[in-house]
């Protein structure tokens, strides 16, 4: 990096961020890589140069940076687990708080903490103002677009704690009050789809998600369960009968290739079924199918012979 003392220094991609969003500067674009911290440092240098207020601006910059992002450990709880990311992933996408996008360097000047909450000013959430991926690929991306958004949402650095504790304690509340779907195994494409078009006609949050896969259908299923905005004894009520519904399902696919026999056997004959049905752990259809196939196969055997 420069040995120039009268220059900005940056720590890591996160401050440039905040110094390219505020300033304005073109050319610089994100995913930022954090192996061109030098080249981006020196691009914000020029930038600041080429203004006659460049010292205040380096200054006011410099302290909005301290002023507005939160350390890296306060985000330490959301790489926890995958549900989670998409829990704060998706309650970021209809927050409306006005970005630091539109500050002119004279309000950087003027920056002071302990400013009130603004809403967002152009009547789009903030997700869509500050242009983020609608459809990030991967966890990690999810990840870093929270981040993001909290770096460049328009409040002093003790409103976000606030903010994002907020949103920690209603991620608790949600899974301490969550529903376990057992039956759900994100191995299971077919059940994983099944389930996220189930769940698709009653939660107000699944046109948020864009599912492609059996990840995403598993991961977004619990999203849009976790943050739906319903009563819990309406997502008590969803559980039970998607419970059912799944049962029925299941029931359905084991029966597809199967066909009722309708006929009377002796009474004793029966109970010699149960008694085969408990010695080989099988139900009394299996035994009759066992059976079956035994002495028809010893029929081909014979005939073979």
């Amino acid at each position: 990096m420069s040995n120039n003392n009268n220059e900005v220094r940056l720590k890591n991609i996160r401050e440039v961020r905040v110094y390219i969003t505020l300033l304005d500067i073109k050319g610089i674009l994100e995913p930022l890589d954090k192996s061109r911290l030098d080249e981006y440092e020196r691009k914000i240098n020029e930038s600041i140069s080429k203004n006659e207020n460049k010292e205040e601006i380096k200054k006011s910059v410099k302290n909005t940076c301290m002023e507005i992002l939160l350390p890296d450990q306060f985000f330490s709880w959301i790489h926890e687990d995958d549900r989670i990311i998409n829990y704060v992933w998706g309650r970021i996408l209809k927050l409306d708080i006005e970005s630091i996008k539109h500050k002119k360097w004279k309000e950087i000047l003027d920056y002071h903490t302990g400013q009130t909450t603004k809403i967002n000013k152009h009547k789009i959430s903030t997700y869509d103002e500050l242009k983020f991926n609608k459809n990030p690929s991967n966890k990690n991306e999810k990840l870093d677009i929270i981040i993001m958004f909290f770096d460049l949402i328009d409040l002093d650095i003790t409103k976000k704690e606030s903010l994002l504790n907020k949103i920690k304690d209603e991620w608790i509340d949600a899974f301490n009050n969550g529903i376990k779907f057992k039956w759900l195994n994100i191995e299971d494409k077919e059940t994983c789809e099944w389930a996220w078009e189930y769940i698709n006609k009653h939660s107000n949050y699944c046109h948020f998600f864009s599912p492609i896969c059996n990840d995403d259908w598993y991961l977004f299923f619990y999203a849009a369960f976790d943050l739906w905005d319903a009563s819990q004894d309406t997502k008590k009520l969803f559980s039970i009968n998607i419970n059912k519904a799944h049962s029925q399902k299941k029931f359905r696919a084991g029966i597809k290739n199967k066909k009722a026999l309708n006929t009377f056997i002796d009474k004793k004959a029966k109970e010699k079924l149960e008694i085969l049905s408990k010695i080989k752990n099988m139900r009394i259809n299996q035994v009759i199918e066992y059976l079956i196939e035994n002495e028809f196969n010893k029929r081909e055997k014979t005939k073979g012979d």
